[in-house]
């Protein structure tokens, strides 16, 4: 099992046990691990929610205006900074407003 950890705005991916897998990205202030352990979504200071694989490779933006993105399942909540949440697909595409 692999863990995600934001130290000073840089995503990394940790082994379960501690060790340091790689480096993601830096500019993030929240990021998780999809429960399949191959994407991870996160958002940048700036408020993009964004789609990662876990082998370091930028998928794609999910949406702007974002404060939080976890997923649910196979599912992506967004929490956006103003307006409903919004639900995604696990590849980030839009489903519905909650």
């Amino acid at each position: 099992m692999s863990v995600v950890r934001i130290i000073n705005d840089t995503v990394h991916l940790f082994e379960n046990s501690g060790n340091l897998i790689r480096t993601i990205t830096s500019g993030a202030v929240s990021a998780q691990i999809s429960p399949d352990e191959s994407r991870i979504v996160l958002v940048t200071e700036s408020g993009t929610a964004q789609l990662w694989d876990v082998r370091g490779n930028y998928l794609q933006d999910i949406t702007s205006g974002a404060v939080d993105a976890r997923f649910s399942g196979d599912l992506i909540i967004v929490t956006k900074e103003y307006g409903p949440d919004e639900v995604r697909d696990g590849l980030g595409n839009f489903l519905r407003n909650i």
